[in-house]
C-alpha cells in the first residue's frame, strides 16, 4: 500500500471513529487527506484520551497538562463528519495551542489555529528548562519577562496576572527563577487572587526558590485571596525548611487567615507536630481566638497532641471554645488529662 493509500485508510479510520463515537450509522465518507489535516484530525481524536474515555470527552472542555482549556467535538451527518478543537492557552506535550481548528471531511473544511504568541513559546521553553533559548527570547524582547497571561483554572475559573516567574517558582524550575530575576522579573508581583512568586514556591515547598527569593527581598508578608501567608502556605503543605526560612526572614508570624486562623493554627489542626513547636518558639502568639472562637490551646486537646499541649501550657497558654478539661475528657487521653490538671490553664 503507497503513502497516499495509506492516508486515505487511516483518515477512513479516523473518521469512522468519529462517526462511532457520536453514533452516526450513516455512510462514513472516504476522502484523501494531506498529512497536515490528517495529522490535526489525529491530534483532536488524542486529545479526547483513551478509547474508554473519548466518547465521555466528546465535547467537554478538558484541562491540559501544564495549564489551559481544550475542548474537543465531533459530530458526523450524511454530509461528512465534523471535528472542532477550541484551545485556550493549552500548553502540553512541548507545545502551546490557543485558537480554533475546525475541519469537515466529505465537505470542505476550514483550519484556523492561530500561531502561539511569544508569551505562550517563553512558557514552553521555560517548562522545559531550556534557559538557551528562553534568555534569547528575553533579550529580543524585554517586556515578555513581566508579560502578564490569564490562564484556566482546572477546577473552573481563572487566574488573570499570572507571570512567567510564577510559574518558573511554583514548578521549582530555580535556575528559571534565577534567569529571569536577572532579566528584571518583578519579584512581587501578584496574581488577580494574591499569589506571588514566593507564595506559589512556598505553598509547593520549593525550598531553594525560596530562599532565593527571600535574598531578593520578596514579600514575605503577601496574603492571597483568602488571607493565606506564605508561612501559612508552607504550614499547610508540611514543608518545615521553608517554615524556618520564612521566620528567619522575620515573616509575621500572626497574621490572620478570613478565618481568623493563623499558621500556628494550621500546624496544630494538620498535626505538624514540629512546625507548631518551631512557631510557639519563635513566638507566635498562643492566646489569639479564631472566628470559631477557638484557641491554640483547645484546638490541640482537640487534636489529641500531647506534645503540643505540653508547651502551649509552659508558655502560658489559655483555652477557650468551652473547656479544654471537658474535651480532653471526651477524648480520654489520660496524659492530655494530666497536663490540664497540672498547669490549669486560664480561660481567655
Amino acid at each position: 500500500m503507497d503513502q497516499i493509500r495509506m492516508r486515505r485508510f487511516q483518515l477512513i479510520s479516523l473518521v469512522m471513529l468519529g462517526a462511532a463515537l457520536i453514533g452516526y450509522k450513516g455512510t462514513v465518507p472516504m476522502a484523501y487527506a494531506d498529512d497536515d489535516t490528517f495529522t490535526k484530525i489525529q491530534e483532536m481524536v488524542n486529545d479526547l484520551g483513551g478509547p474508554a474515555k473519548q466518547k465521555k470527552n466528546n465535547g467537554k472542555r478538558l484541562a491540559c497538562v501544564n495549564g489551559g482549556t481544550k475542548q474537543i467535538t465531533i459530530k458526523s451527518s450524511s454530509g461528512g463528519t465534523s471535528y472542532k478543537g477550541v484551545y485556550k492557552n493549552c500548553r502540553e506535550y512541548g507545545q502551546t495551542r490557543t485558537g480554533n481548528v475546525e475541519i469537515t471531511t466529505g465537505g470542505g473544511g476550514e483550519e484556523a489555529l492561530r500561531p502561539a504568541k511569544p508569551i505562550d513559546k517563553a512558557f514552553d521553553v521555560m517548562l522545559d528548562d531550556d534557559l538557551d533559548s528562553l534568555a534569547k527570547m528575553l533579550k529580543k524582547n524585554k517586556k515578555l519577562v513581566n508579560k502578564a497571561i490569564t490562564v484556566e483554572n482546572v477546577g473552573g475559573g481563572e487566574t488573570k496576572g499570572w507571570t512567567l516567574l510564577m510559574s518558573a517558582a511554583q514548578k521549582g524550575h530555580f535556575d528559571a527563577v534565577k534567569l529571569l530575576v536577572k532579566f528584571g522579573a518583578n519579584i512581587n508581583g501578584v496574581a488577580n487572587n494574591g499569589s506571588s512568586a514566593l507564595w506559589l514556591a512556598a505553598d509547593k515547598g520549593n525550598t531553594d526558590v525560596v530562599e532565593f527569593l527571600i535574598s531578593k527581598k520578596a514579600n514575605v508578608n503577601v496574603q492571597d485571596e483568602f488571607g493565606v501567608s506564605p508561612l501559612s502556605a508552607a504550614v499547610i503543605s508540611g514543608s518545615d525548611d521553608v517554615v524556618n526560612l520564612l521566620i528567619q526572614a522575620k515573616a509575621d508570624l500572626n497574621l490572620k487567615h478570613r478565618d481568623g486562623d493563623t499558621a500556628l493554627f494550621f500546624a496544630i489542626g494538620d498535626k505538624h507536630t514540629n512546625i507548631a513547636l518551631a512557631l510557639i518558639k519563635a513566638g507566635a502568639n498562643t492566646n489569639l481566638v479564631n472566628n470559631y472562637g477557638a484557641s491554640p490551646l483547645t484546638l490541640a486537646v482537640d487534636r489529641d497532641n500531647a506534645a503540643i499541649v505540653k508547651k502551649l501550657l509552659e508558655v502560658g497558654a489559655r483555652a477557650n471554645f468551652g473547656s479544654a478539661w471537658d474535651i480532653a475528657q471526651k477524648i480520654g487521653d489520660q496524659e492530655v488529662i494530666d497536663l490540664l490538671t497540672q498547669y490549669k490553664p486560664k480561660v481567655i
